[in-house]
């Protein structure tokens, strides 16, 4: 789905992609999402990433049932493109999913 990202006073248009189950219009705990902006959403994030690094962070999210669970984000510039994933399904699986990307086409 489309995505529009407003930063810093800039509107970013870019891609959302959702693996797995979606609830109320948005990714349930068992879904994967990649998100993916032709710019920088936070610059100072990205600039200290190199081509090919990816910046993983663990965090936790919540279920709208009020149950927690572990979040693992990953931000990485491929291909021109800033990509971000988030999964809870473990830090390697989003390391896998950063290393399948490729330029479309």
């Amino acid at each position: 789905m489309h995505l529009t990202v407003t930063s810093g006073g800039r509107t970013i248009h870019g891609l959302q992609l959702v693996y797995g189950p979606q609830q109320n219009g948005g990714p349930t705990p068992q879904a994967t999402t990649i998100e993916e902006l032709p710019r920088p959403d936070d610059p100072a994030l990205w600039s200290r990433l190199g081509r090919g690094v990816i910046e993983i962070a663990a965090g936790q999210g919540s279920s709208s049932g009020g149950g927690r669970y572990r979040l693992w984000v990953g931000s990485v510039r491929s291909y021109g493109r800033y990509v971000t994933i988030t999964s809870a399904r473990g830090e390697q699986a989003v390391i896998e999913i950063a290393r399948s990307l490729h330029p479309a086409g």
